[in-house]
């Protein structure tokens, strides 16, 4: 087949993802058109097309469980009492109509993922999306917990990807598949030299490619056609892109080597360990709210089973804390909404809630839809974003390098991007939706900056490249933590936890070393 041919198959191929699911029953659920085995506690293999449907009907079934759809969640709600500053729900507003959603909980767990979309990205205009992590992580679970008084850890760590060049494609299958090497263009293999952790090895490429040693491969020149074929149909499977690639330009990895390089810096609690700061059970620093999977931070490598086991963790602990704490809330969530209206003469008795946070977040929403319009679209806004942090935050276009100098520049010109932000028109709920997108990632970018000024040191290369301070500092052998308070990022140091340990006492918080920014 030639490769418009493949492209086309491709295309119009059906689609299926295989999945395995386990699954506790509390009644049988019929797994039709899937293989399962075990009764009570069961193994399903199945499609997820087929899958899904069946899952979502059973959740719809269960007693005292109500799913909301098509909602985003963009504020925390909070109360006080007699222990203290507790979450009590959240706010948001539908992405299909005009309502505002004020919903009240006992307890929140927050499980958004982590943050794309900060950095520029490798590749421009439609293909800026082409990124090794999903661009709707947005980070508006760390934006929320921020702005709640939360204290954060770690996000000084970033987390850069080592990729195929454009195609942003998965480099592992190469490099342990047919156990391709990494090589400057004088075919030198580099990366003993380095290290053969993930930073080490994108460091690795970007210090040979400073020395003018570039561009970086993954030596597959010579492997057999089997191996070769072997490859096409691995990345058929998870990233089609990189076989198009290969037969669009009649050359495959047989005849070339692979040209590697790093991805734009993410926030991933689940790899470089950013993210909330949490207990053994996953209770953040504010009462009621949770923490599970990559927004949970202080857990580095855990990837998708240890997410699972986070949220498994989580709900347990919610549940032993329900009957525990003496604030009387309600014992069911529900939702008060309120239509978000066009025009100077909507206000927040729209509202059928009583209370005045509620009320400023709706006029908030509204206030988008009353702005006459800027010059700059939401997109372009964001691309100013990207570009600031890209080069004085660290990002490709630096390699991956920051000093103080920068980041205050950094955080600077972001304030002007804010007030942009809050300028902005939406024209509808879409173009609202993708405002708060960049409003919270404008929350976690300048947390980020806070962290990266914070450790003056160089304790992970790539993740955390400081050229003021170029070498490890074991001053810094400790936790960079964080808490906006009054409108500012104040930064804590903290002891490491070793095991056993625990410091979300009093005690424990009283002692840190602390310091403003």
């Amino acid at each position: 087949m030639e490769a418009r041919e493949i492209i086309e198959f491709i295309g119009n191929a059906e689609k299926k993802t295989p999945v395995k699911v386990y699954v506790k029953e509390k009644e049988p659920v019929d797994f039709a058109g899937c293989q399962v085995f075990g009764n009570g506690d069961k193994i399903v293999f199945g499609d997820w097309a087929v899958v899904q449907p069946i899952l979502a009907e059973n959740v719809y079934r269960q007693k005292n469980v109500r799913v909301i759809n098509h909602i985003n969640i963009t504020d925390l709600k909070l109360s006080k009492d007699a222990e203290g500053r507790k979450v009590t729900g959240a706010y948001g507003f539908s992405v299909r109509e005009r309502k505002f959603y004020e919903i009240d909980a006992r307890a929140v767990l927050i499980a958004t993922g982590g943050a794309a979309g900060i950095y520029r990205p490798n590749n421009p205009g439609f293909s800026r999306h082409k990124m090794w992590y999903p661009p709707f992580n947005t980070g508006a679970g760390y934006a929320m917990g921020i702005e709640a008084g939360a204290e954060m850890t770690t996000l000084e760590n970033r987390f850069v990807a080592l990729r195929c060049k454009d195609t942003i494609a998965p480099t592992g299958t190469i490099a342990q598949g047919v156990h391709a090497r990494q090589v400057n263009s004088r075919g030198e293999i580099y990366e003993e030299k380095y290290g053969l952790t993930t930073p080490e090895r994108i460091y690795g490429t970007v210090e040979e490619k400073r020395a003018g040693r570039g561009p970086c491969y993954l030596k597959t020149e010579g492997i057999s056609k089997e191996a070769e074929d072997d490859l096409y149909k691995a990345y058929l499977n998870m990233a089609p892109s990189q076989t198009l690639k290969w037969l669009e330009s009649g050359r495959g990895p047989s005849e070339d080597n692979v040209e590697i390089e790093g991805t734009e810096p993410y926030v991933v609690g689940g790899h470089t360990a950013g993210g909330f700061w949490i207990d053994t059970q996953r209770r953040t620093t504010v009462r009621g709210l949770y923490a599970a999977g990559d927004v949970a931070g202080g857990a580095p490598q855990k990837y998708v089973t240890g997410a699972l086991a986070e949220g498994e963790m989580a709900a347990k602990a919610i549940v032993a804390d329900l009957g525990a704490w003496s604030t009387k809330a309600k014992d069911n969530p529900t939702s008060c909404t309120g239509t978000v209206q066009d025009g100077s003469g909507a206000s927040s008795d729209n509202v059928k809630s009583e209370g005045k946070a509620a009320g400023n977040i709706f006029m908030r929403y509204v206030s988008h839809f009353n702005e006459t319009g800027e010059t700059v679209t939401c997109d372009q806004a964001e691309e100013a974003m990207q570009k600031i942090m890209d080069e004085y935050a660290g990002g490709i276009r630096c390699d991956y390098r920051y000093n103080e100098a920068g980041l205050e520049t950094a955080s600077d010109r972001l304030k002007s991007v804010r007030k942009l932000a809050d300028k902005l028109k939406a024209e509808d709920m879409y173009g609202l939706l993708k405002i708060y997108e960049l409003r919270d990632r404008l929350t976690v970018a300048e947390a980020l900056i806070a962290h990266l000024y914070a450790r003056k040191e160089t304790r992970w290369h790539i993740f955390g490249e400081n050229a003021d301070h170029p070498e490890k500092d074991e001053k810094y052998s400790c936790y960079v933590n964080s808490v906006l308070e009054d409108g500012k990022i104040r930064i804590i140091y903290r002891p490491l936890v070793r095991e056993h340990e625990y410091f979300h006492d009093k005690a424990a918080l009283q002692n840190a070393e602390e310091d403003a920014t």
